[in-house]
């Protein structure tokens, strides 16, 4: 990679990481103050409230102000006259407020007894917590708060002091109140019980859209202030004069204009830092190609002086600058070199003559020696000199070459004795090695073989396997990728009126596999044997599937339970492929997902179940992802669409034909490619409750 490329990716990275290192904080600072707007947006809807009520009170002090102030009131309990004090109590509801109607009044003494009430004698009780309510109302205004009756019902109580230390409480509904109380929220308000139900809402429609959005949650303990798609949520809790909680306030604000310009104002910036990087980048690469294309052309000098080239010359113009000094430094650097070569030729044509004479002398002392070491030393002699090809600067080793051939030819005979032994006694470790090897595999295959027929075996084989049942037939197959498979399949009648049907598939292949699948197969078939629902079974199988799986494997799972009488088929999916259901008139479609994961990932988990009704004729058809993923020579897979076509196009097939249909169409589509996964595949075909239903009914 050129240099310049360097500098901009270095500059480009640098930038990026930058930028995420900003993002990463920028994202911080605005949780942080997405945490500051939800408290904050909590304390003002706790304020508008409390300001509601303020406001709702100031209107039933219509009613309970003049009671406590009126002369013939307080005669009444001075002389303690209970009746005297009801009626007049029961005057007093019938002023007309505006708001909500008065349910009850009650009056107290400070010891927390009943003076009198409009609820009659059966009141046991005050509606308020009188020894904490006294003490709030030493500042002299009416206290206003929610409490609960004893039938459960949520009030809104209004307390003023009356004489004689007494308490006068007026007690409204509060579901009823709630429009009036929501006027100053500028928000929708939904009252809840305290498991969290329900009461009153000023916005029922709005309370569908977020049950049907999933955005309030049925099954929550507490809620907490949140941005939920465009809405804030935020809860209030109604405690009663006691302490204790009678329910919920949730206010629910739309957002979505702040949240949208949120998104804006953060997509501009992003945009914009991405846009100001790039262009920088495009302005480094322009001013570094500007800079160093000089730096190149002196780089193809070197290379060409290094080849060997000496008379290249550089097209780079002296310059002040270091690329300039390099191209300088670069010819005076060539021209050394001319120099050099021109005295290493006058040297090797020197050495050449000296050469040629110790050549001489070596044929004429060879000359002195028998005939086969003449030979052998001439014939040296010549290698010697053909392999120097006049090159002057090897030739003086030539005479220490031909004194030394004669030990050379000894030695290397020996080398190569020594090398012919050595390679025949690896030979021989080498076939001792492969016989044991070849031992070792043929028990590993009898083993495998074994584990292959055990797997085999386990599962049902048996067609059909209850024969004297007509109301409906069954029929399942399995082709292991390997010599062992890590899929499943399983049936079993419950009882005479319900059969239980799975399916799985274990993560990877081979034993590991094989052995992970034949636990899961035992849990969820002991779970349902014993009366587990499809989603029970399940949920106890991924207990324990996930406690010590070291290996991390995990495996899918379908499992239904048929109700053979009715038709009906519940069922819970953790994570397998849905299986098929076939109609007698060609339809074909896929089982809802009923929402679940693979066994052995997460636990606990609370799996879910659906429910589909079979009619008679309808057909069921399990498989595992060999099928859809099963591939041609050229990498294609067999697919779901192409499953579904060849489903429907066998409708009229029983539930054996329907799988031998479906293996021959994937037997066509590989040809010759090898199988990549375990192939398991399990069809039904329901009759209904009379067995009326057959298989010649769909042709």
């Amino acid at each position: 990679m050129l240099l310049r490329r360097r500098i901009v990716l270095v500059f480009s990275l640098s930038g990026l990481l930058l930028m995420a290192v900003a993002g990463g904080s920028f994202a911080l600072l605005w949780q942080w103050s997405q945490t500051q707007l939800a408290n904050a947006e909590q304390e003002t809807a706790r304020a508008r409230w409390n300001l509601s009520l303020e406001q709702v009170a100031a209107f039933y002090e219509a009613i309970v102000v003049p009671l406590a102030e009126g002369a013939d009131f307080a005669e009444a309990l001075g002389r303690l006259d209970r009746e005297a004090i009801r009626r007049r109590l029961i005057e007093a509801m019938k002023i007309d407020t505006g708001l909500a109607p008065v349910l009850r009044i009650d009056a107290a003494n400070d010891d927390g007894d009943i003076i009198a009430s409009t609820a009659g004698l059966a009141v046991a009780a005050p509606l308020v917590d009188v020894e904490r309510t006294a003490l709030a109302l030493q500042r002299g205004y009416p206290i206003v708060g929610p409490e609960l009756d004893p039938n459960g019902r949520q009030l809104l109580v209004v307390t003023v002091s009356g004489p004689r230390r007494t308490l006068l409480s007026l007690a409204s509904d509060l579901a009823t109140l709630l429009p009036d109380l929501a006027s100053g929220q500028r928000a929708d308000l939904f009252l809840l019980d305290r498991d969290e139900n329900l009461v009153s809402a000023t916005n029922s429609d709005l309370w569908s859209e977020l049950r049907s959005r999933r955005q309030i949650r049925t099954d929550a303990t507490s809620y907490t202030t949140t941005y939920r798609s465009g809405f804030m949520l935020v809860p209030l809790p109604l405690t009663s004069s006691g302490g204790a909680l009678i329910g919920t306030l949730l206010v629910v604000r739309d957002v979505t204009f702040n949240l949208q310009r949120s998104r804006l104002i953060l997509l501009i910036g992003g945009v914009t830092a991405l846009l100001l990087l790039g262009a920088t980048s495009v302005g480094v690469y322009v001013f570094t190609r500007g800079a160093l294309d000089p730096l190149g052309e002196v780089t193809r000098v070197v290379r060409a002086l290094a080849s060997g080239n000496l008379f290249v010359t550089t097209d780079v113009r002296p310059t002040s600058s270091e690329v300039g000094d390099i191209a300088a430094a670069v010819e005076v650097f060539r021209a050394n070199a001319v120099e050099l070569e021109r005295g290493r030729i006058r040297e090797t044509l020197r050495d050449a003559q000296q050469h040629a004479l110790i050549r001489r002398e070596m044929a004429r002392l060879a000359s002195t020696l028998d005939e086969p070491a003449r030979a052998e030393v001439l014939a040296g002699l010549q290698d010697i000199q053909a392999g120097i090809g006049g090159d002057a600067a090897t030739g003086a080793s030539a005479l220490a070459a031909g004194f030394s051939l004669m030990a050379g030819r000894v030695a290397e005979q020996h080398r190569q004795l020594s090398a012919l032994l050595q390679e025949r006694t690896r030979d021989l470790q080498v076939v001792r090695d492969a016989l044991a090897e070849r031992e070792q595999l043929g028990r590993l295959r009898e083993e495998l073989e074994f584990a292959r027929h055990l797997q085999m075996s386990s599962l049902p084989a048996i067609f059909p396997p209850y024969p004297d049942r007509t109301d409906f037939t069954i029929y399942a197959a399995m082709q292991p990728a390997k010599e062992v498979g890590g899929d499943f399949y399983d049936f079993v009648l419950l009882d005479d009126d319900r059969l239980a049907l799975m399916i799985g598939d274990a993560s990877g292949k081979g034993v590991s596999a094989a052995m992970f699948i034949a636990t899961c197969r035992a849990l969820v078939r002991s779970a349902v044997v014993r009366g587990a629902t499809p989603a029970d079974a399940l949920a106890i199988a991924n207990a324990a599937m996930t406690t010590d799986n070291e290996m991390s494997m995990f495996a899918t799972v379908f499992l239904a339970i048929l109700d053979l009488r009715a038709g009906i088929l519940r069922y819970a999916n953790g994570g397998h492929n849905p299986p098929y259901v076939l109609r007698p008139d060609g339809g074909c479609h896929a089982l809802d997902q009923a929402g679940g994961i693979a066994l052995g990932v997460i636990e606990p988990f609370e799996f879910s179940e659906a429910d589909v009704v079979l009619h008679a004729g309808d057909r069921l058809f399990l498989f595992t992802d060999g099928v859809t993923e099963a591939h041609d020579p050229s990498f294609a897979m067999f697919g779901e669409a192409r499953l579904e076509h060849v489903l429907d196009g066998g409708a009229d097939c029983d539930a054996e034909g329907m799988i031998r249909r479906v293996s021959q169409e994937v037997a066509l589509f590989v040809r010759d490619a090898d199988q990549a996964d375990d192939i398991t595949m399990l069809s039904l075909v329901y009759r209904g409750a009379n067995g009326g239903a057959s298989d010649a009914d769909h042709t």
